[in-house]
C-alpha cells in the first residue's frame, strides 16, 4: 500500500506532467475571449506588440487585396503608405530579434532601435493621417 501512496504522490508533485492540460485550459480560455471580446487575457499583458501584429497583418492583408484606394491618392502611392505602415510595425518583430537571448549588445540595440523608433513614429504618423481610410 505504501509503495502505491507513494507512487501516486510521485505523479501529483510532478508538476510537468500536468502542464500539458494546463496550457489547453488556457488556450481555450483566451480563445473565447478573443471571440468574446476581441483580445484576451494574455493580450493585454504585452498590448502594444498585440495591436501593432494586428496591424501589421491587417495592413498586409488590405494592401494585397484591396479594391479602392483614397481619392486623393493613386493605388500606387495609396500601397507605398500601406508598405510604410507596415514597415514600421515590424518594429516588434525587430526588437524581438535584437533582445532574443542572454549576449545581446546592448550598443547595437540602441542604434538599432533608434532607427526602428522612428520607422514606428512615422508608420503612426501616417496610420493617424489615413486611419479613416483602412477600408475595402
Amino acid at each position: 500500500m505504501n509503495k502505491l501512496k507513494e507512487r501516486i504522490m510521485d505523479l501529483w508533485d510532478d508538476r510537468y506532467m500536468f502542464i500539458p492540460f494546463r496550457d489547453f485550459y488556457m488556450d481555450i480560455k483566451y480563445f473565447i475571449q478573443r471571440g468574446k471580446r476581441g483580445y484576451s487575457d494574455r493580450d493585454v499583458w504585452n498590448f502594444d506588440y498585440y495591436i501593432a501584429t494586428v496591424l501589421k497583418d491587417g495592413i498586409k492583408d488590405l494592401r494585397d487585396n484591396h479594391c479602392g484606394y483614397p481619392a486623393n491618392l493613386t493605388e500606387e502611392k495609396w500601397d507605398n503608405k500601406l508598405d510604410e505602415m507596415i514597415d514600421g510595425f515590424k518594429y516588434y518583430d525587430r526588437e524581438s530579434e535584437l533582445m532574443g537571448g542572454c549576449d545581446w549588445d546592448v550598443d547595437v540595440y540602441m542604434k538599432e532601435e533608434d532607427k526602428l523608433r522612428k520607422k514606428l513614429d512615422k508608420s503612426l504618423k501616417l496610420l493617424s493621417k489615413y486611419f479613416m481610410s483602412l477600408w475595402d
